[in-house]
């Protein structure tokens, strides 16, 4: 079987979530290439989406937003240590944009 190589551009305008982890996984991509890294994750699960701009992060839960200087910031307001795929989805996009767990 051949593995489909992805529009990387295209991927990257997807917002990264356990649902597109999880396609790109089943598809054999686990490494996502910078070119292919949305500046965006979404959880409806958690109810929280995050979007990464130069030097700072803004971070909506609910209908609260706040911005946050670091990758580490999101880490630790999110509390993504937990199990399961959404936080594992979220801790790999945050390691995109420089989280050192």
């Amino acid at each position: 079987m051949t593995t489909l190589t992805p529009d990387w551009r295209k991927l990257s305008a997807i917002p990264w979530s356990a649902q597109v982890a999880q396609v790109c996984a089943s598809l054999g991509h686990t490494e996502i290439p910078p070119e292919g890294r949305s500046r965006v994750f979404q959880s409806p699960l958690l109810s929280l989406s995050c979007d990464c701009h130069e030097g700072y992060f803004v971070l909506h839960r609910g209908d609260a937003s706040q911005v946050l200087p670091a990758a580490d910031d999101v880490a630790e307001a999110t509390r993504c240590r937990g199990s399961g795929p959404t936080n594992e989805a979220l801790r790999t996009w945050l390691r995109w944009w420089g989280w050192q767990p």
